[in-house]
């Protein structure tokens, strides 16, 4: 049953800190992960095959391609928008998924 408006409670300052201290450890969760199975710290070539494969569909991989090629001395700008094409898309497909994750938070309070 959901509580009127005015019966709602708004989050004090523990339960904001400790909201913030596991979004913090989320995207932590998620973000080291994904740098180390990336091209940040080693060449593709002396990559493992598989290590390398999940890079070529890893965003952070994208976003590290991406500044490499436009920071090079013969920028390959096709590249580059590439890149930022894909991030773009997956910045849409994450942003729809937190939208709906939202709508369905706000429906059981």
């Amino acid at each position: 049953m959901k509580r009127p408006s005015s019966e709602r409670k708004s989050p004090s300052g523990p339960q904001i800190a400790s909201a913030r201290s596991r979004a913090s450890g989320a995207v932590s969760f998620l973000q080291l992960p994904l740098t180390f199975l990336s091209t940040a710290f080693m060449q593709p070539r002396l990559m493992p095959g598989w290590i390398e494969t999940v890079a070529d569909y890893n965003p952070v991989d994208w976003a590290i391609s991406a500044g490499r090629e436009a920071v090079g001395t013969n920028a390959d700008w096709a590249s580059v928008a590439g890149y930022c094409g894909l991030l773009a898309a997956f910045a849409l497909a994450c942003l729809m998924l937190a939208t709906r994750a939202f709508r369905a938070y706000q429906a059981q309070v």
